[in-house]
């Protein structure tokens, strides 16, 4: 008796889900009809109305009443519905060239959101789209008119690739078949659908793995930029050292675009593979003097690279001739300043000494030598406040050392703060002149600053101290010290 009843509800329970699921498959197919409906009383609609305006606002209506409505529906049903309103609106609609555009772009991002609804909602409908995206990518409007293809393919072609890219993300089983997708479409050349080879370099940097990389590098010599461009920015994304000799190539490129995504990804290759630091960075040191946002790049990316690429800076800064050392000295500079190697302490000190250095460098090699456990560099530092002149010069240098100082538990610490300690003494005493009134309250900060990191350095050493080198800020927010005011004059220099 309990087993017939275990059984007559189980088969009630099932009867409920069924006709939940038919109720809802009703309720689905209702909304659809209702959309088409409304698109279709909208181009007769945009027929009668008269004025830019009111057509305009009929336009916007069929994003926000239809788009929205059938692409937050997770079924297949309302993503065929919206293709097939896209196949309406490129042959039956009334609407001029630039509303086609538009009402086109709509439905295609109303596409991506259907399927990421999909994915969430019903991910066994997504095998049956996907043959649908794919033909979207390869063929988008359908239509042999060129006019048509060269306005209109771009944005579907486009969220056919964020879907795809979309479900791949989020479907491993499906992941194969669409790298495959892409994998045709990249070698689809540079014809008339040449924006196909586009996406898909796009969307193998998003999912693709070495297999990509050959496909990737015959993309790079693609007749248009933009293709040549996210090529490698996607061998950059893969960081696959197969892709080396083909990047150093396209540092050439005749795009500058194509140049600066070219430096990129050989830099995100030497961080993944560090050995391929030995031909990427004399190829980029090449790069460096241009004055320009492709100097910018090979500078951040040699700095990235770290201690291992400073032999070949320096070999270049003693080996160069004077016309070229000229141009990129600064470069190598920069490039140092952002690596802080102890070994670089006597160049940046160089540098910093040399008033025809550009002088914001000048302050960031003082900064860098903060970063250095090198005496070299900590004496220089002393030196520079101690001999005063630029107040700029002594905030940064008396910061650093704070950094030096927190680094350091011991005698060198000891010194630092002893030093930093009888600055503001001197400042205290007036021994230090500026040019700028600004000048001294600046440096006054920058040797608070200095002490605050220390003694934040010794508590988290959990060393037992007689109390703070520097007092907390009042309520009015101003030190304490010495009984003096922090100076908030402005800092005319900088």
């Amino acid at each position: 008796m309990k087993k017939m009843l275990v059984v007559l509800v189980a088969m009630l329970l099932a009867g409920m889900a069924l006709e939940s699921n038919i109720a809802f498959a009703d309720e689905v197919d209702r909304i659809i009809q209702e959309c088409i409906k409304a698109y279709e009383e909208s181009k007769i609609a945009y027929r009668e109305a008269k004025g830019e305006i009111k057509r305009a606002g009929i336009v916007s209506d069929i994003d926000f009443k239809i788009v929205k409505k059938l692409s937050r529906i997770g079924d297949s049903r309302a993503f065929e519905a919206l293709i097939g309103l896209l196949k309406d609106v490129w042959k039956n609609s009334p609407f001029s060239t630039s509303e086609v555009y538009i009402v086109s772009d709509y439905l295609a991002k109303g596409l991506k959101v259907s399927v990421v609804n999909i994915i969430g909602e019903n991910p066994d409908h997504i095998e049956r789209i996907i043959p649908q995206l794919a033909e979207m990518l390869r063929n988008p409007t359908q239509t042999s008119n060129r006019t048509y293809r060269n306005l209109y393919d771009y944005p579907i072609s486009l969220a056919a690739t964020d879907a795809l890219v979309e479900i791949a993300k989020n479907d491993p089983s499906q992941l194969k078949t669409i790298q495959g997708i892409f994998l045709d479409a990249i070698q689809s050349g540079d014809g008339a659908r040449w924006y196909m080879r586009r996406y898909a370099a796009w969307a193998l940097g998003e999912i693709g793995g070495e297999e990509s990389v050959p496909h990737l590098l015959d993309a790079l010599n693609s007749s248009h930029w933009i293709t040549r461009r996210w090529a490698a920015t996607s061998l950059g994304k893969i960081a696959s050292p197969v892709a080396t000799v083909g990047l150093i190539a396209a540092l050439n490129d005749r795009d500058g675009v194509v140049i600066l995504r070219a430096i990129e990804s050989l830099g995100k290759i030497a961080e993944f593979h560090p050995g391929e630091i030995a031909p990427i960075a004399p190829a980029l040191i090449l790069k460096l003097g241009r004055g320009d946002d492709v100097s910018k790049e090979a500078v951040r990316a040699l700095g990235a690279m770290g201690s291992a690429v400073v032999p070949y800076l320096i070999e270049v800064l003693d080996n160069a001739r004077e016309a070229v050392f000229k141009k990129i000295r600064e470069d190598i500079i920069r490039t140092l300043c952002s690596i802080s190697d102890s070994r670089t302490a006597s160049i940046l000190i160089g540098a910093i000494e040399d008033p025809t250095t550009d002088y914001i460098l000048r302050l960031n090699a003082i900064s860098a030598l903060g970063k250095m456990d090198n005496p070299q560099a900590t004496d220089f530092l002393v030196q520079v406040v101690k001999k005063g002149g630029d107040g700029a010069f002594c905030q940064t240098a008396a910061t650093a050392l704070g950094f030096i100082a927190a680094r350091n538990p011991g005698e060198v610490r000891n010194m630092i703060i002893d030093f930093l300690k009888d600055t503001l003494t001197a400042i205290e005493n007036g021994d230090y002149v500026f040019k700028y009134p600004g000048e001294l309250g600046a440096f006054r900060r920058g040797v608070l600053s200095g002490l605050r990191i220390i003694d934040e350095a010794i508590q988290s050493e959990q060393t037992p101290t007689t109390g703070l080198l520097i007092p907390p800020r009042s309520e009015e927010g101003r030190d304490t010290v010495f009984g003096l005011k922090e100076n908030t004059d402005p800092v005319p220099w900088l």
